[in-house]
Order: structure tokens, then C-alpha cells, then sequence
């Protein structure tokens, strides 16, 4: 992008996340490159001060937004529709381009996924974003909206000179000159990404429309993007938690969203034997609920959460009571985890561990409508607190104990500042 750029003798400029409308009203650019994170950061905000106009300006945002939310990229508006549109344009629409300095032409976006509606709805407002899909490995962009050829929910075409197939189980695979000939000094990993017919196989799950456009289904690899576009290694702390004979699987998710979170699927025998020795008669769900079994696990992932940089750091968890089986098609065939199913099949539980939630910056966990230790969902969903705050757990547990050897509170969650 930057050696485009400079090609053609742009004007390039830089900014940060807290500073970044601030500019888009001082340069007013022509281009704009960036991750589906501000565009729905700025969309939000659009809802919310709608939301928040008189009695009258707030009627005719609604109106407004209802007619942008009916707008499809690759389909001419005609009709009544157009007229209408362009009056919605004339009193609301026109102030969301004004945003991004209202000279835009092109609204470059990749990195993670992003939603239909949000598209088709800035194109209605004059603000053309462009989706893109691509890896590293493949020198950066495999597919890409642009011009007419742009359809919402889609990362669009792939560019010239690149092929790109679906395997059997769904699996992107690229191939073509653009393809890197394989890890350096590594050619076991090298034989893992690219098969003998020169195939790359990407780790995401994808389909064709019916028009050739390829849209993102899934993920296949472990390896996931949060929306914020950075890489998340789930492993090593589902690793760490397994350790624990409170646990019997720890989940990380999180994949386009804002921050990480987990499901943890506790050993229920060890539990209840610990739970007796605490003075806690309790089983299933009720004991799964109590504050002090809460406190217990939050405990381990706050434990498991030191040292990880601030944007990998497991900011909620929810407990699940669930069996992972090679037969109910959440473990592979080797073992593994199935992270395509267990996001579908688990997919109301993860959705809980987001919704309603006000993420607090730096290590200071979240904290949701529920409350601490709040019951949502089928077992209880907890926002994590810094290690310093978390309540004590009974005297002669010695497990949990996280002082004398643990890391300290600030390795939680490393300042942005310096790790950025």
C-alpha cells in the first residue's frame, strides 16, 4: 500500500486511534486505509448521538438509517428509493462522510471481518468501503473489493494472477506467483502450508457466491484475528489452565472481536471433592454458580493471563457443563480442538461473554450488567479483576495461591504505550 502510495506521489499520513476523526477533519483525505474496528467505533457513535437528538432530529435519523440499512452495494437504487435517499442524504447521511473529511473516494479495509450491514449502509452514505482479504504468506492481499465489483458481507475478487480454490472441508487455498516459496531454514512448516500442487493452504474457511466473490466462513487454524487486527496464539494459555485438575478444557475465543474471552469446561469430580473440603454441599449448576468456585477460576485465568501483552489477555470467562467427543464433532479426528464447531455449537454462550460489555482499559478486566460473578447464560459469566483485587480463597488451598512466585500485577496487561 505505502509503495503504491509513493508511486504515484500521494500525500501519506499517520495517525492513532485517539487522534484519528481529529484528523480525518484536519486532512481530509482521499484514501483511507484502517481495520473494521474504527469503522464500527464511528458507527456506534453515529447510533448513539442519533439516538440522543431532540424529539424531531431523532425521527428523522431513524428514518434515515432505515433507508441506508435497506441499501445493497451492486444494486442500483431507482425509483422512489433514490429520491427518498437523496433527501436522507440532504439531512443525515451527508454528515457521516463529513466524518472522515468528506472527500473520501476510497475506504480501504482488512485485517478482520466485517459486518454486511455496516457496509451497505456507509455506502448508502457516500463513504465506498473497500474489504479485502489476504495473509503474509501470500504477499499480503489475496481477494479485494473494488469499483463495481464490490458486494457487502464479501472480501471481494481475487486480485490478477492469483487463484484461489475451496478444498472439500471448506478450507481456503491460493496459489500463484505471489505465493512465498516457504518459511526460511523450516521446511517441515514449509510442507505444512503449501502442498506438492503449490496449494497454500490458508487456514480460513470460505465460499464463492454465485457471482465469484469469496466470503469468509470460519477459521480452520487455531491461530485467530480480534477485530483490532492483531494475531491471537490460543495454545499457550488453554495449556496452561489444562494443567489445572479443576479444568478439563480451556477454550479461547474471541475470533473478530474485541478482546479475548474462554470457555472453561471444569472437571467436575475434582471440583465437587474440593468444594466438600471447603464446606460447600453443592452440585451442577448450583455449585458451578457459587461465588467461591467463581472466585477459584478467575483466580487460574488471571494466573494464566500474566505476562501476555494487553490485547491477548482473557478478559471473561464462562463456565460451561459440556463434553468435547471426536463423535459430537467438537474434537478432530487427532484429538483437537474444533474451533468451526465449537463456535457454532457453543455460539449463544460466546455471544454472552460480549454482549453488554464495557471494557475497561489497561489490566482492569471487565465488567458487564451482571456484575461480578454475574449469572447470564447457562452457568455464570465472570469479568476478571487484576490479580491484586481478586478475593482470597480459603486458607488451606494452596493451588490458587498466587503470591510469593507469581508474576506481578502489571505483567497483566503491558501498557500499550510502549508495546505499540
Amino acid at each position: 500500500m505505502l509503495y503504491g502510495h509513493m508511486h504515484y506521489g500521494h500525500s501519506i499520513y499517520f495517525s492513532t486511534p485517539n487522534r484519528v476523526m481529529k484528523h480525518l477533519k484536519e486532512i481530509q483525505p482521499t484514501v483511507l486505509t484502517t481495520v473494521p474496528l474504527l469503522l464500527e467505533k464511528v458507527y456506534s457513535k453515529i447510533l448513539e448521538k442519533g439516538s440522543k437528538s431532540a424529539i424531531l432530529g431523532r425521527l428523522i435519523f431513524q428514518w434515515a438509517l432505515q433507508l441506508a440499512s435497506r441499501y445493497q452495494l451492486g444494486h442500483q437504487p431507482n425509483g422512489l428509493y433514490a429520491l427518498l435517499l437523496k433527501l436522507a442524504d440532504w439531512l443525515v447521511l451527508s454528515r457521516w462522510r463529513s466524518l472522515f473529511g468528506g472527500r473520501l473516494k476510497y475506504l480501504i479495509c482488512g485485517g478482520a471481518a466485517l459486518k454486511a450491514e455496516l457496509v451497505n449502509a456507509f455506502a448508502a452514505a457516500g463513504v465506498p468501503i473497500l474489504h479485502g482479504y489476504g495473509l503474509t504468506q501470500a504477499s499480503a492481499v489475496v481477494c479485494c473489493n473494488r469499483g463495481s465489483l464490490n458486494r457487502a458481507g464479501t472480501v471481494g475478487v481475487p486480485i490478477a494472477g492469483t487463484e484461489v480454490a475451496i478444498a472439500q472441508d471448506s478450507e481456503i487455498l491460493v496459489r500463484g506467483p505471489c505465493v512465498t516459496p516457504g518459511y526460511y531454514k523450516n521446511l517441515a512448516a514449509t510442507r505444512d502450508l503449501i502442498d506438492p500442487q503449490g496449494w497454500l493452504h490458508t487456514g480460513d474457511l470460505g465460499a464463492f457466491t454465485d457471482d465469484g466473490f469469496l466470503r469468509i466462513t470460519g477459521i480452520k487454524k487455531a491461530l485467530f484475528k480480534l477485530s483490532t487486527g492483531k494475531y491471537i496464539v490460543p495454545q499457550p494459555i488453554e495449556d496452561q489452565l489444562n494443567r489445572s485438575p479443576f479444568v478439563v478444557q480451556a477454550i479461547v475465543v474471541g475470533a473478530e472481536r474485541k478482546y479475548c474471552a474462554m470457555l472453561l469446561i471444569p472437571n467436575l469430580e475434582a471440583l465437587h471433592s474440593y468444594a466438600l473440603a471447603v464446606g460447600i454441599n453443592l452440585s451442577g449448576e448450583a455449585l458451578l454458580k457459587h461465588p467461591c468456585i467463581m472466585t477459584l477460576y478467575r483466580a487460574l485465568v488471571n494466573h494464566a493471563n500474566c505476562h501476555l501483552p494487553y490485547w491477548a489477555i482473557v478478559k471473561r470467562f464462562q463456565i460451561i457443563n459440556a463434553t468435547l467427543t471426536v463423535e459430537n464433532g467438537l474434537l478432530t479426528s487427532t484429538g483437537q480442538l474444533n474451533r468451526a464447531n465449537i463456535n457454532t455449537v457453543f455460539a449463544t454462550e460466546i455471544d454472552a461473554l460480549y454482549r453488554d460489555a464495557e471494557t475497561r482499559r489497561g489490566a482492569g478486566g471487565e465488567r458487564g450488567k451482571g456484575g461480578e460473578g454475574g449469572e447470564e447464560g447457562n452457568v455464570g459469566i465472570s469479568p476478571l479483576s487484576p490479580l491484586s483485587s481478586s478475593p482470597s480463597l480459603p486458607s488451606h488451598s494452596t493451588y490458587f495461591d498466587i503470591s510469593a512466585d507469581a508474576c506481578p500485577t502489571y505483567a497483566q496487561s503491558l501498557n500499550p504505550r510502549l508495546t505499540t
